[in-house]
This record gives C-alpha cells, sequence and structure tokens, in this order.
C-alpha cells in the first residue's frame, strides 16, 4: 500500500506540473532564451501544448530531462522509507508543520493529494483533446456568448445595467454555491 501511495503522490506532482505547463505555454508565456543553441531552436519556438511541444523538442532534449528526472528520482529526492510517503526533500525541511484545522498536516496532505488527482485527470483530458482536435485547453470552437456581447455594449449606456448585470450574476452563483454546500440545506 505504501508504494502505492508514493506513486500517487509523485504522479500527482507531475501531472500538477504538466497542466501548469500546458495552461502557461497557451497563454503564450515562455522562458527567455535559447532551448537549444545546437539546433538554434528558442524557447518561444515551441508550440504550447502537450503533444506539440514533445513532438517539436529534439530527441537529445528527451533524453536529458529523462536522465535529469531519474537522477533525481533515484538519489538526490529518493524516497526514504523512514519518512512519510512524499517526503523527499533530504535536508532539514518540513513538509508540513502538524497543527490542528485548515492549515495542519492532515488536510494539506489530502489537499496534495486530491489536487494531484484533478491534476491526472485534467491532463489526460488535455492530451485527448489535443489528440482529437489541436487545441488542449479549448476543444471545440467558443460559440457567440450574446449575453456577455450585451453586457459589455452597456458599458457604453451607462453602468447601472452594467452594474445591475453582475450582480445578478453574482446572487444566481451565491444561490448555486449554497445549493451546493450539504450543510446548508439539510433538514433540521
Amino acid at each position: 500500500y505504501r508504494r502505492w501511495q508514493e506513486m500517487e503522490i509523485k504522479h500527482g506532482r507531475f501531472a500538477m506540473a504538466a497542466t501548469l505547463h500546458v495552461i502557461l505555454t497557451e497563454a503564450g508565456i515562455r522562458w527567455p532564451g535559447y532551448l537549444s543553441f545546437a539546433e538554434d531552436i528558442k524557447f518561444s519556438d515551441m508550440p504550447g501544448g502537450t503533444l506539440a511541444s514533445w513532438a517539436a523538442l529534439p530527441n537529445l532534449a528527451w533524453i536529458q530531462i529523462v536522465l535529469i528526472v531519474a537522477l533525481l528520482d533515484n538519489s538526490v529526492l529518493a524516497q526514504d522509507p523512514a519518512k512519510a510517503p512524499g517526503d523527499v526533500i533530504p535536508f532539514f525541511w518540513v513538509r508540513y508543520p502538524d497543527v490542528e484545522g485548515f492549515s495542519g498536516k492532515e488536510f494539506k496532505l489530502n489537499a496534495e493529494r486530491n489536487n494531484g488527482r484533478a491534476a491526472m485527470m485534467g491532463i489526460s483530458g488535455m492530451l485527448i483533446h489535443e489528440s482529437l482536435t489541436g487545441n488542449p485547453v479549448w476543444p471545440i470552437p467558443v460559440p457567440p456568448q450574446p449575453v456577455l456581447e450585451a453586457a459589455l455594449d452597456d458599458v457604453e449606456k451607462g453602468p447601472a445595467r452594467v452594474g445591475s448585470f453582475v450582480l445578478a450574476s453574482l446572487g444566481m452563483a451565491a444561490c448555486g454555491a449554497a445549493a451546493a454546500i450539504p450543510e446548508l440545506s439539510k433538514k433540521q
């Protein structure tokens, strides 16, 4: 069971990094400088997404990434059997302080695992969307939004109409959030 916990945490961390990679590269954020001096590839030349950036990366770069991850995983950040699963930092760093409540260790460990699970599902969906449609974030064309366009047109007509639209939207969101919380909808 412990090995499965370690693997779940490790894969969750990789999935969170991969999901962040897709979101940032699709937004156009890139490192400055060169990715490869030998092949004259800049970071800005890399396409966004998962499969496109994977295909555009030179083979030697992939070998370098795999070797560095293997080195970190097997030696520098190897799991110590005496420590809790996922606690891989070899020096005096404390993973989470053990205090009560939402800032406590148990809550944060569960949040990390749940975020990792969500990221694993998210990156799987992004891979599927990109392989089917070519776009990992928006797999379908976004149709026109007449309500939002009307609200933006109202900006010229005065802030009162825009404010009422925003207030109605926030009210609907608050009602939906209140209905989704089981403690607020229980019969006493």
